[in-house]
Formats: C-alpha cells, structure tokens, sequence
C-alpha cells in the first residue's frame, strides 16, 4: 500500500478539530503508512502567535512536500480551514496536485458551507476528480455538494 500523508494540527492542544485528526490519524495507521506533518505546536496559541504558528505549519508542509518530490496517486488527507486559513489550503492543495497526490479534503466546519466562500470554490476545484471530500454526515455532504456542486466523491465519516 502506498503512503498516506496528513497534514494538520494534532492534540495538544485539544480542540474538537485536533481531536477529530488523531482520530483519523489513528484510524489510517491502521489501514497503512501514514506520513504526518504535524501544525501543532502543542499548547494553546492566541492571537498573533496562532497566526504565525498556522503560518509556520504552512510552510513546513510546503518544504516537506517539495523535498519529497512527486508522488503518483499517494494520498494527501488535509483538513480543510476557514477564513484566511483557506489561502494555505489554496497553495498547498495546488502543490500537492502538481506532485501528483491525490487529495482528500476533510470538512470539519460549516462556515464555508453556510456561505459560499470563493477560497472554497477555488480548493474544491483543486482537489479535482481525482481526490475526495470528507464530511462529518450525510446533511453536509449534501450541503456541501449543493453549495459546490461538486462531482467528487465525498464520504461520511464515522464515530
């Protein structure tokens, strides 16, 4: 099986979004490798010291990615952001395309969804047919789709 690669925050700190990570984290050590690129910085930030700390998680991923070189069809399972946070998203998801992962985007907040966000737009375009979103349950796959109208495959996650 080839690798998996998780980019995103795991616990410390413990947030619903970093809980759900290990979550998943755990569940794909199980099914494989599992490559992960860890944004935490292991207890709780605020203010300017999150945003350079996100920032900071950012550009490792981008350097870890660009080391590896192309990765035909290996899988880069990413949750998504919101906000400014979506600019990250944007440029790592467009990197990760162009080194060939095929990416699945984790949707763990309706804020993108409730109103419909071009960053959002642009990153569902980016992850392409050949990847996947991951949604929470059935209501917001069908939100999301709708909101998107996205032709990739989605699936629901479960607890």
């Amino acid at each position: 099986m080839k690798q998996i690669t998780f980019i995103g925050a795991l616990p410390p700190p413990v947030t619903g979004m970093t809980a759900m990570n290990e979550v998943l984290v755990r569940a794909l050590q199980n099914s494989g490798r599992v490559r992960c690129i860890n944004w935490s910085r292991n207890k709780p930030l605020k203010g300017m010291r999150w945003k350079i700390a996100r920032a900071w998680g950012a550009c490792k991923s981008i350097a870890i990615l660009l080391a590896s070189g192309r990765r035909h069809g290996e899988v880069l399972y990413y949750p998504a952001n919101s906000g400014g946070g979506l600019y990250y998203d944007i440029v790592i998801i467009a990197l990760a395309r162009l080194l060939r992962y095929r990416v699945v985007l984790h949707h763990h907040t309706y804020s993108y969804i409730d109103a419909h966000n071009r960053k959002m737009a642009l990153v569902n375009r980016l992850v392409g047919p050949s990847g996947g979103q991951a949604v929470h349950c059935e209501k917001m796959r069908d939100d999301f789709l709708e909101e998107y109208r996205s032709e990739e495959h989605t699936s629901e996650l479960q607890s």
